[in-house]
């Protein structure tokens, strides 16, 4: 029971007898007997109850209410507080030795008064509750038994055995096996099995679960382990195993021997040593030798082995005999019969050599010849040279030097053993020329000389080399070319060169056996002597000319190559270029080009124009041609250049038509080489008269006057002039050239000035004009003269006044008193001498001060003074009836002949007067002097904090303003009075808690007035922040296996909200450690730390607040706790046991194995130290390093082969620990293997066989074979590569036990042709022998390699170049293949095969040679392309009998069999330059600057450019056709062909034109030229035309020449010159670069006169129809002049508004607005057909069929009234259907470029009434559609 449930019960209890004692003392006085309640009777207790501990409380009531003891009789287990009654056990307890305890518990309660106290006396038994506190208990232990070896598996082996348990409480018992570490399988081995299985008891046995062996293992211990779950008891079986008589005898000692081969007969060779295998009982035993090859030894009973005679080691073939003992096992002396009472073993005795053999070779003397051409690294054939030492060990190492040969040969190997092939190898080749060497017999000796032998016994063998002669030298010409000069006219045998070649080597080889051919294109023409190489002209009839050689026929060069071969032709080939050029004779006469030559030229003048040349061709190249007059040239007027055959007047004075009395003149030209006959020509030359004198006016200046209101026709002035010339030279024609402006016109032939019709004076704009006046005869060229007219301007009284700014403001206070002058109205009159008078007119109009309007407004409050225009007040102002007050004022020019007047308005605005602050609410009082707000911490900025309000009864609050507002932290609303958080509020970084914050209210009126408010803002703080650790990090190192409650680490966090933090730990490794609520970390109580396991334990300490609004928050770190080592791990082999053989001769100090152990420790504790503990008879052969456990010989081991088991152990602490570990180690020493194996096949040394290229992969070659007098089946094949023997090279593969050699890959000859192997037998005796033999494979050819020509830069594709005109059947080059293979598979011959068609070229297919036939020219064709294939088939067909081509073979850049051919045709200097036009036009402003460009002409030589196309200009001449002679120099031509002016200026020639004559020229024969005409117009910008292109410059700068010829058809044929193309400016000057402005002007052809303008406005209306899809072709929206047309002024503008706001709208509106609207409707219909017929997305110009003027010149006509007019815009609501952007380029009134409008987004429209922005007169329907009156315009 528990014991506080029982305190409360029995205090239930006591208040109950209490109670009850009450009573009954009530009701009567006899003293009772106390009595328990409860006696502790019947109660238990656990008997692992601590001493100390209450168990119980005795209860007890005394009616009577006395005083009451308790106590305990009868045992000192239990005491009691005999107060309180409290039962604590006082003695420890043990339920198995007394499970119940029986005694009193007394009562007794003082009466007192001397009366006897009542003692009640009562008997319990307390029982003793069991707990699992006994382990089992194993009985009659130690557990030991022995067992025969024999016994059957399942027998049983130890039992029974009893396990008993004192505990009732627990589990069943339960035994189970356990290995340990001595017998670690032996569960595998016995079983537990229970026989008896009960609470508290466990009967079982142990029985045989596997055979058992004595020999294998002896003793086995197990443990057993009982357990109840709670508690386990463990004991150690150990089982010794006894042995039976089952084993044969086993050999101990080693099988291995060793003998001197000169010991005598009886010594003592080794003892062989058995035992029984049966240990327990072994019985004695005997040896017998069963079989003993050449009876060399015998063995006594002992085991003892002896030598029987002399042993000679030559004599045995393996250098040791191997021996079979037998031991039998002895029974009663006699041996036994059974066969599993004997064993044999082999015994190897290995007979130790004495170096009593030298070394000897195999051949005394060998003579070998090679040629001179071998090769670096072949061995010299037929060598079969072997050295042998028929000793054994390093008795038969021997090292081999080649002597003599001055390092040209080498020989292989270098250390031999036993039997070893040499090998001799060329070193360096490049030493054995045979035209150098000075002794063609080298003498060479292969020395053998003992290695290792104190003896050093050596032999040697003589080797003679005769090298001989190949033939490796080619012919070698005495130059690499030559060149020759031979005259053309050279006779029949003339000698043309002597080239004799040499050739290095001997006789048919060398020099003597050379032969030359001559060959190539042309070798026709020469004759070679094939023995001298004397190369003569063949015989011919006519040298110099017909088939004979001739400069001046088809070929003037030779290329031929010339041929040298050694061996009379059949061996190797020079071939050298032979170039012969003939040498021109001059044996030709000149010829002109044309017999006849016509020329003009004008008198006075010294060039012809166009230039005069004349020309003759000589065909000999080295003639010089020469010009000169012959006949006709009187006087000597006429010369001509003797070089050039430029003919010109060479005294141009004596040049006149009149002087000749002719205008034509006949003149004969010849021309002469000097040497030959001379040729003539005749030219005919024309001379032209020259119209020379210049009208000239009668004055220079004229004056006149013109008034501004002048009309047209109004006659202004005239002038005149006069030419003396004759005929039409002396007919004038007037102009006005420039200064007019348009207001002027002049006629033509009286010279009469009048006002023009579209003239328009403004004295005030400008006052005088200065007309310049042409007077221009009709002379060819013609003549100008000039005169300046002065016409000034008479001012009229014509302009109204007008008031600046029409519309003028001014302010006034209310309280204003009457007579305060408000404003002093101002208007300007621009007449001079006007006379203002000022008056209101018309209604005044107000509006109240919430701005609605008075529609009746009666108040005259204010009037003004006529004369200054001073505005005052009349009356009392009053703001409540209107604040603002429209005046309209109008001024009158009183001077003027018709009354003129100006209208403006008056805006005057009444100020109000304030007097009153805002109020804030609610009102404040003195207890409650500011208002106040709460805010929390980090509320967001712009947060609501609090609100303010305030009013004002006069003009209402206009805004609020915080005046003071620390920290800036909080803003307000300037209307609404909201104060809001400005900018971030942490209550942790605040200067304080508390914000007293001013704000100020101010009101509307004039001064505004204010009040202010102060607020008091608290910020409250949130938990915002979470704890902050000191640290980013901690870590702490303690030992591993510390205690309980160690120290670790110590935290520490931090919280600016909160102190309060609580800590905890997180990770895997938590549970072993504890964090107290100071942040200290201990080891918690009872983990276990392993640095083993866990070397580094990471943990996270988490810091928590506590919540403090805003919810708890926490932080955390890691901690990384580092467990320090401490020794408590032993070290661990890594194998249980090691294994190691070694041959007995191993050198010193040599490793033979390494042992390793490890150790989970660390540091010092696992650095290991090893020793060898246990080393038997080898403890002073062997040794060990101490710290890696390398195992090496440290002494001879000669002698000891055998089996050894070594013990080496490993200690921890650097050998000083406590901790060790031991492992064993077989060693087993053998002996040396002695004989070699010999090669069978290949015979000999350097044996070749041969290989077919094309042999696939794996091809048997040869089978190699050895032999090994020891064991043929132990003999391993293999390829000797540098240092390394191996299987397989690149090339070849050897089978290492079958010796196959095969091939790897498919061998190509053209890479590799032979390859040298070198051959390995190995056998496999210890240590192994190895042999070389040398094999040579040879790859013989097939033909698998086609013709491939390079592939390089300079071959991709072949470049060739040949001169155009020149010869045919010429060589321009040769290509060269190359084929891989050899001999006759390596002829390679080639083909045209593809690109040449016309059979234009052809190859030679022997030489490759390519050839022209025919003669090119390159301006026809500039590049020929074809293919060459090269093959091996001389059959090939490319032609066939027809001369067409029969392959067709594209280029394929991966069949390296094809040639890309790309010929070349270079360029010769046969073309003249021609320009494009004969006639081309230019035009140049009056005022265009010095270098402005005029035009650009073109000349095109059809030459290449860089070499003979480039053209060079010049002005020939220049003239002036006009009224003025022409200046010196007006133009200037540029390379490019730009024509510039460069004159200053061009005022002087208005109205002319210049005749400029342009050469071009050859740069590389000035005879090759071209003349064309440039007529440059001289114009102003008056004359110009604009001509405006919805569309880009650069589109139309490429569409430029369809545009000119549009404009030339609407023109008439007129020319069209181009002046410049720039970005459009639209009306008001904003640059659009998506439209183009075009500036031209147009001359008429007839009269070489510039077109006017209205001229070509009238042209192009005439043709509108015909125009219409043109412009649109070419987006054209208008044409226009460049010089705009006087427009109305703002005031005329301004008056014209007024006049038709107040007279046509109020008068005849009603008229106006139905024309309007049927106009509309009109417009709407057309609008809707276009958008159904026109394409989308292209421009439309709109065109009138009701007007005859031409739609792009209407807007010049009507720009006058332009901005007099109305626009009505229709606009559609933007829906989904027909919704249009306006983009950057849209205007008002425009549909989007581009774009047709759909009739969809016409629904919903809404007119309004606006003033037009650039668009006059305009009503459009549909989304921003529209058109105009003046001018059509795009949509």
């Amino acid at each position: 029971m528990d014991v506080m449930s029982q305190d409360q019960s029995n205090m239930k209890i006591l208040l109950a007898a209490i109670c009850i004692g009450f009573i009954s003392g009530t009701l009567g006085q006899a003293n009772q007997p106390p009595r328990f309640i409860e006696d502790m009777d019947g109660f238990s207790v656990a008997e692992n109850t601590a001493v100390g501990t209450r168990v119980y409380r005795l209860v007890g009531v005394d009616t009577d209410r006395d005083p009451i003891t308790y106590g305990i009789e009868g045992t000192t287990v239990f005491r009691v507080d005999p107060t309180m009654g409290d039962v604590v056990l006082s003695e420890p307890l043990d339920r198995e030795a007394q499970s119940s305890l029986t005694f009193y518990v007394t009562l007794e309660d003082l009466v007192g008064s001397g009366n006897p106290n009542n003692l009640v006396r009562h008997q319990v038994t307390v029982q003793i509750r069991d707990v699992n506190d006994n382990a089992p208990l194993f009985h009659g232990t130690p557990y030991v038994a022995r067992v025969s070896e024999d016994t059957p598996v399942g027998s049983v082996v130890f039992g029974p055995f009893n396990i008993t348990d004192r505990d009732v409480q627990g589990a069943t018992l339960g035994v189970t096996c356990q290995p340990t570490q001595e017998s670690p399988d032996a569960c595998t081995v016995f079983r537990v099995e229970a026989l008896r299985q009960e609470s508290g008891l466990w009967q079982g046995n142990l029985v045989l679960l596997s055979g058992l062996d004595y020999e294998g293992e002896r003793l086995y211990q197990l443990q057993l382990t009982a357990s109840d779950a709670a508690q386990q008891s463990v004991v150690v079986v150990s089982i010794h195993v006894d042995d039976a008589q089952d084993t044969p005898p086993m050999f101990t000692s080693s099988l291995i021997g060793r003998v001197d081969e000169d010991v005598p007969p009886g010594t003592s060779v080794m003892r062989v040593e058995a035992r029984d295998g049966d240990e327990g009982a072994p019985r004695e035993l005997s040896y017998a030798l069963v079989s003993n090859p050449g009876d060399y030894f015998s063995i006594d009973d002992s085991g003892l082995i002896l030598t029987t005679k002399a042993i000679n080691r030559e004599d045995i073939v393996s250098g040791s005999v191997m021996l079979t003992v037998k031991a039998t096992e002895l029974v009663g002396g006699q041996q036994s019969p059974d066969d599993a009472a004997s064993s044999e073993a082999e015994v190897v005795i290995s007979v130790t050599d004495v170096n009593d053999v030298a070394p000897y070779f195999n051949r005394d003397v060998i003579n070998v010849t090679i040629g001179e051409d071998i090769r670096d690294g072949t061995p010299l054939p037929d060598l079969d040279l072997v050295a042998k030492d028929e000793d054994t060990g390093i008795n038969s190492v021997f090292d081999i030097v080649l002597e003599g040969g001055d390092g040209i040969f080498s020989v292989t190997p270098r250390i031999g053993t036993g039997a070893t092939s040499v090998s001799v190898r060329v070193e360096n080749a490049s030493r054995l020329d045979f035209e150098t060497l000075e002794d063609r017999v080298i003498v060479l000796q292969v020395v053998a000389t003992e290695r290792s032998t104190p003896q050093r016994f050596s032999a040697s063998a003589l080797l003679r080399v005769t090298v001989v002669d190949r033939n490796d030298n080619s012919p070698e010409f005495a130059e690499k070319s030559f060149e020759v000069y031979l005259p053309e006219n050279s006779p029949s045998g003339s000698t043309v060169l002597v080239a004799a070649a040499t050739d290095a080597d001997s006789r048919s080889f060398g020099t003597e056996g050379i032969m030359y051919r001559l060959y190539g294109n042309g070798a026709n023409r020469f004759h070679i002597d094939k023995r001298t190489a004397v190369v003569t002209t063949i015989a011919c009839e006519t040298p110099g000319s017909g088939r004979c050689l001739d400069f001046d026929g088809s070929e003037s060069s030779f290329y031929l190559s010339l041929a040298a071969t050694d061996d009379n032709g059949s061996g190797q080939t020079t071939v050298v270029p032979l170039t012969v050029y003939l040498t021109d004779v001059d044996d030709n006469s000149p010829r002109f080009v044309q017999s006849n030559y016509t020329g003009t030229i004008d008198e006075g003048s010294m060039q012809f124009d166009p230039p005069l040349v004349v020309k003759a061709e000589d065909r000999d190249s080295s003639s010089n041609v020469t010009y000169s007059i012959v006949g006709g040239n009187t006087d000597g007027i006429f010369g001509v250049d003797g070089a050039s055959g430029l003919v010109s007047a060479s005294r141009p004075e004596r040049l006149d038509v009149a002087r000749l009395n002719a205008s034509r003149v006949s003149l004969l030209v010849q021309a002469t080489d000097g040497a030959t006959a001379a040729d003539t020509a005749i030219v005919s030359v024309f001379v032209r008269d020259v119209n020379d004198r210049v009208p000239q006016f009668g004055r220079a200046l004229y004056e006149a006057a013109v008034s501004e209101t002048a009309t047209a026709g109004t006659v202004v002035g005239q002038v005149g002039a006069a030419d003396s010339d004759t005929g039409p030279g002396g007919q004038v024609t007037y102009a006005i050239q420039a200064g007019g402006r348009g207001n002027f016109i002049i006629d033509p032939e009286s010279g009469v000035i009048s006002v023009s019709a579209r003239a328009e004076f403004d004295y005030d704009r400008l006052r005088d004009y200065t007309l310049t006046v042409t007077a221009v005869d009709g002379g060819v060229p013609a003549q100008t003269g000039r005169a300046a007219v002065l016409v000034s301007v008479l001012d009229a009284n014509n302009k109204s006044p007008e008031f600046r700014p029409a519309v003028q403001r001014v302010d006034v206070r209310e309280d204003a008193p009457v007579g305060t002058v408000v404003h002093p109205l101002s208007a300007v009159d621009p007449d001079g001498g006007a006379l203002l008078r000022y008056r209101l007119d018309g209604p005044t109009t107000g509006r109240t001060k919430n701005g609605d309007f008075i529609d009746d407004f009666p108040e005259a409050w204010f009037a003004v003074d006529g004369g200054t225009g001073d505005v005052r007040v009349v009356a009392p102002l009053d703001r409540e009836v209107a604040a603002r007050v429209e005046l309209h004022v109008v001024a009158t020019d009183l001077s003027a002949p018709v009354a003129q007047t100006g209208a403006g308005t008056l805006v005057v605005s009444l100020l109000d007067v304030n007097d009153k602050a805002p109020v804030f609410l609610p009102v404040l009082t003195v207890d409650h002097p500011f208002y106040t707000a709460r805010v929390m911490e980090e509320s967001a900025v712009g947060s609501f904090v609090t609100a303010v309000t305030a009013s004002d009864v006069e003009s209402g609050v206009g805004r609020f303003e915080l005046t003071e507002n620390p920290g800036g932290y909080f803003a307000i609303g300037e209307t609404t009075g909201v104060i809001s958080v400005a900018k971030r509020l942490d209550f942790e970084s605040l200067p304080s808690s508390d914000f007293s914050l001013v704000v100020t209210a101010f009101d509307k009126g004039r001064p505004p007035l204010s009040s202010s408010v102060g607020v008091v803002v608290t910020v409250a703080d949130v938990n915002d922040n979470g704890p902050t650790f000191e640290r980013a990090s901690y870590s702490s190192v303690i030992p591993e296996n510390s205690l309980d409650n160690t120290y670790v680490a110590e935290v520490r966090a931090t919280d600016p909200d909160t102190s309060g933090i609580v800590y905890a730990l997180r990770g895997r490794s938590a549970a072993s450690f504890y964090v107290d609520g100071d942040g200290v970390v201990r080891v918690r109580t009872g983990e276990r730390l392993d640095r083993e396991a866990t070397p580094v334990m990471a943990l996270q300490v988490v810091a928590s607040d506590y919540e403090n609004g805003g919810g708890a928050r926490s932080s955390s770190v890691p901690l990384y706790v580092s467990l320090s080592d401490t020794n408590d791990n032993a070290p661990v082999f890594q194998r249980r046991a090691y294994h190691a053989t070694v041959v007995e001769n191993v050198p010193p100090d040599s490793a033979i194995v390494q042992v390793s152990a490890v150790d989970a420790d660390e540091g010092a504790n696992a650095d290991l130290r090893y020793a060898i503990v246990d080393a038997g008879e080898l403890a002073d052969k062997i040794s060990i390093d101490p710290t890696s456990g390398s195992i090496r010989r440290s002494a001879d081991l000669a002698g000891l082969a055998g089996r050894y088991e070594i013990t080496v152990q490993a200690r921890d602490g650097a050998g000083n620990g406590a901790n060790t570990a031991t492992v064993p180690l077989v060693l087993e020493i053998v002996d040396v293997n002695n004989r070699r194996p010999y090669f069978v096949t290949p015979e000999s040394d350097n044996e070749t066989v041969h290989l077919l290229e094309n042999q696939s992969a794996g091809f048997v070659i040869v089978r190699v074979r050895a032999r090994d007098d020891d064991d043929d089946s132990k003999i391993h094949y293999g390829l000797q590569m540098g240092d390394v023997v191996g299987n397989e090279t690149k090339e070849f593969a050897i089978d290492s036990y079958t010796g196959e050699l095969r091939t790897r890959v498919r061998l190509d000859r053209e890479k590799q042709d032979t390859y040298q192997l070198d051959l390995v037998a190995q056998d496999g005796g210890n240590p192994p022998y190895q042999v070389h033999r040398f094999l040579l494979v040879v790859v013989d050819d097939v033909n698998d390699d086609v013709p491939e020509f390079p592939r390089n830069q300079e071959t991709e594709p072949y470049v060739l170049a040949v001169k155009e005109h020149g010869s045919s059947n010429r060589v321009v080059g040769r290509l060269q293949a190359i084929d891989g293979d050899a001999n006759n598979n390596a002829e390679i011959f080639y083909h045209i095969v593809s690109g040449d068609p016309d059979n234009i070229f052809s190859v030679d297919r022997n030489t490759g040679e390519i050839l022209v036939h025919m003669t090119l020219d390159r301006e026809t064709k500039s590049e020929y392309d074809f293919v060459v294939m090269a093959t091996n088939n001389q059959a090939f067909q490319s032609i066939n009998r027809l001369g067409k081509r029969t392959q067709n073979i594209t280029y394929d850049k991966e069949n390296l069999s094809l040639a890309q051919i790309h010929v070349t045709v270079e360029d010769i200097n046969d073309n003249a330059p021609k320009f494009t036009q004969s006639l081309y036009y230019g035009g140049v402003k009056t005022a265009a600057q010095q270098g402005t460009s005029v035009a650009r002409v073109q000349a095109i030589d059809n030459d290449l450019p860089a070499d003979n196309g480039t053209v060079r200009y010049a002005i020939a001449a220049q003239s002036y056709v006009g009224d003025r002679a022409a200046p010196r120099v007006a133009f200037v031509v540029r390379p490019d062909g730009g024509v510039f002016t460069d004159l200053v200026t061009f005022e002087d020639y208005a109205r002319g034109f210049f005749n400029v004559t342009i050469e071009a020229r050859d740069a590389g024969n000035a005879t090759y030229r071209d003349v064309a005409t440039l007529l440059v117009y001289v114009y102003d910008e008056s004359s110009a035309v604009k001509v405006v292109i919805a569309n880009t410059p650069e589109r139309v700068i490429n569409d430029m020449e369809n545009l000119k010829r549009a404009l030339q058809n609407s023109t008439r044929n007129r020319v069209v010159i181009v002046d410049d193309v720039r970005y459009h400016v639209d009306t008001e000057n904003n640059v659009v670069h998506e439209w183009t402005d075009v500036i031209v002007h147009f001359i008429d052809p007839r009269t070489n006169e510039v077109t006017s303008v209205p001229t070509v406005l009238r042209l192009v209306d005439t043709d509108k129809f015909y125009l219409k899809p043109k412009y649109e072709e070419y987006l054209v929206t208008k044409i226009e002049p460049v010089v705009s047309q006087p427009t109305v002024s703002p005031s005329r503008r301004n008056l014209i508004i007024a006049i038709a706001l107040f007279g046509i709208v109020l008068f005849i509106g009603l008229v106006a607005f139905c024309m309007i609207c049927c106009y509309a409707r009109h417009s709407f219909r057309k609008q809707q057909k276009r958008v159904r017929q026109e394409e989308v997305g292209k421009p439309v110009v709109e065109v009138r069929p009701t007007t005859t003027d031409n739609p792009l010149w209407e807007e010049q006509k009507l720009r006058m009234y332009e901005e007099q007019e109305l626009s009505m815009h229709v606009f559609a609501e933007a829906d989904d259907a027909g919704a249009i952007p306006m983009s950057r380029m849209e205007r008002p009134g425009e549909a989007p470029y581009g774009r047709a409008v759909s009739s969809d987004a016409l629904e919903h429209t809404y007119a309004t009434l606006d003033r037009g922005n650039g668009v006059y007169g305009s009503i459009a329907s549909g989304p921003y559609a529209g058109f105009e009156s003046s001018t059509d315009k795009l949509y």
